[in-house]
């Protein structure tokens, strides 16, 4: 199968698990940038995921969700507010508007920038989308109300667990700063998703108005990406120390740092060679961004590293300069369960804006938004 095929596979699935393989040269990326018996698997190796380790199950799974942008629904209904509810466990309330999310639907006009953001998995594999010990059994009966599945047959189906929900959680959030298009932050936004964190992302664009003088200020340098940590007075800079930070204080130690992730410049190369194909997305500030002229509280982003369909809305809240909290949800979240029972239905990317009290899904309707209300 050709490279171009891989990738269209990837898209049309939806699956972020398979892209192409950009044929090009790079100069080294080492600078810093400014019930019943079951059956369980645990990836140990990036042979584990193909097309997001779900390729073996036969033809007859229902398919409920996948790994780019997933959906537990598969209305084509398109409306322009479909409701009103109160975002679970807030006192907050948001207008569900747009369309109803659709299952493997790639929007008119979006499937090269598709390609290209699917690129990163060629080199990154595995990295950014399962969170840490993340397995699959499969149980007998029906699917319980309220529990995410990827999908059922033959009166089974597919439960996903990870060794997340035993990891101490930080009390606060984390701060992370940082921006799209460097390799050593796509490092620590992997970890996010092993980890299952949920960091406020402050956008450092080059050109930024905002985020970048204040970690200058505070620092001492622009360097990215640089995390504050509320929770044990910790401020720092370079991604393979952040990294074995969260892994010791919100994970399963240090020592137990994937090797996708750990202190190597084969790592930081292979993070760099997967993003040429978005060179210059989501680095730069956009002149016509207006969110640096307002006191905006973070966007609520329900997303994962890997997913085309979430790089391309992470791109431009970075190039407008927008604060938002990243939702992590790789296979084996919670998260994935918790906007399930959000909203009848789990996709991504979606997100809640508390500046507007909307909430949407569908990557290009969400770009249309924040170009419409942030982008002058």
């Amino acid at each position: 199968m050709s490279s171009f095929s891989l990738a269209s596979r990837a898209i049309a699935c939806k699956s972020g698990i398979f892209s192409s393989a950009l044929s090009t040269t790079t100069t080294a990326a080492g600078r810093k940038c400014a019930s019943k018996k079951s059956f369980s698997v645990k990836v140990v190796r990036a042979q584990a995921a193909s097309e997001d380790g779900e390729n073996d199950v036969s033809a007859d799974v229902d398919a409920k969700t996948n790994a780019g942008e997933e959906a537990e629904t598969s209305s084509t209904t398109s409306i322009t507010t479909i409701e009103k509810t109160k975002d679970m466990g807030s006192k907050d309330e948001y207008e569900l508007v747009g369309p109803k999310p659709e299952r493997f639907k790639v929007a008119e006009g979006q499937l090269v920038s598709l390609l290209t953001a699917a690129t990163p998995a060629s080199t990154r594999l595995i990295s950014g989308v399962l969170t840490s010990g993340w397995k699959v059994s499969l149980e007998t009966g029906p699917v319980p109300d309220g529990e995410y599945s990827f999908g059922s047959f033959g009166g089974r189906y597919l439960k996903e667990t990870s060794d997340t929900e035993l990891f101490k959680r930080p009390e606060k959030p984390l701060k992370l700063y940082e921006f799209e298009g460097c390799p050593f932050c796509r490092k620590v936004r992997e970890a996010i998703v092993w980890l299952d964190l949920d960091p406020i992302a402050y956008p450092c664009p080059q050109g930024g108005k905002r985020y970048r003088e204040f970690v200058k200020e505070t620092g001492g340098k622009a360097q990215f990406p640089y995390l504050i940590d509320e929770n044990t007075g910790t401020k720092m800079y370079e991604s393979d120390d952040i990294i074995e930070y969260l892994y010791e204080n919100y994970g399963p130690g240090k020592d137990k740092v994937p090797s996708l992730i750990s202190r190597s410049p084969i790592v930081t190369v292979a993070a760099g060679l997967g993003m040429l194909g978005r060179i210059g997305k989501g680095s730069k500030l956009d002149a016509k961004s207006t969110a640096n002229e307002k006191e905006l509280e973070p966007i609520v982003f329900y997303g994962y590293e890997t997913s085309p369909f979430c790089k391309i809305v992470r791109e431009r809240l970075v190039e407008l300069e927008i604060p938002h909290q990243i939702k992590s949800t790789g296979r084996g979240s919670y998260k994935r369960k918790e906007l399930l029972k959000k909203r009848g239905t789990f996709q991504v990317p979606y997100i809640e804006d508390p500046n507007t009290k909307k909430a949407m899904f569908e990557s290009k309707d969400i770009l249309e938004y924040l170009n419409r209300e942030y982008a002058s």
